[in-house]
């Protein structure tokens, strides 16, 4: 793992726990000022000060969101976090999908996030979501 001397590592349940409750600012202590995030087929984005206003501002404007972690590990100086995005659209409609989240880690910061949504988790979504649309049509 690439650490100068006298920084601490990464506590990985740490880091886990706070992307998985959203808790931005205790997040935001993990990453580095030059971090890139990688969102395909999004634009990178770059640094940690516009990731935070981005999250911050996802958080608040899409109530309900959550990432429920599935599975995570460590290895070497990667942290990958397979998870499930919930995305309420309404309160009875609701998006789900799996991502693939990889952190690469230098000196105990996150300097590169690349989140990654497969065509069949996308198109799995939208089914989903067309068949919540079409449950609530036929209850109404």
């Amino acid at each position: 793992m690439r650490r100068t001397p006298g920084t601490e590592p990464i506590d990985i349940e740490t880091f886990v726990d706070a992307f998985h409750r959203l808790d931005l600012n205790r997040f935001e202590q993990h990453l580095a000022d030059d971090l890139r995030w990688m969102n395909p087929p999004a634009p990178t984005i770059a640094g940690r000060a516009t990731t935070m206003r981005i999250l911050r501002m996802w958080v608040r404007l899409v109530p309900g969101f959550a990432m429920t972690p599935i599975r995570h590990e460590r290895t070497g100086d990667t942290i990958v976090i397979d998870r499930t995005d919930i995305v309420p659209v309404t309160r009875r409609f609701v998006l789900e999908f799996r991502v693939l989240g990889t952190f690469d880690i230098v000196d105990d910061k996150v300097v590169a996030w690349e989140d990654k949504l497969t065509l069949r988790n996308g198109v799995s979504a939208i089914v989903q979501a067309f068949r919540q649309w079409l449950a609530l049509i036929r209850s109404a």
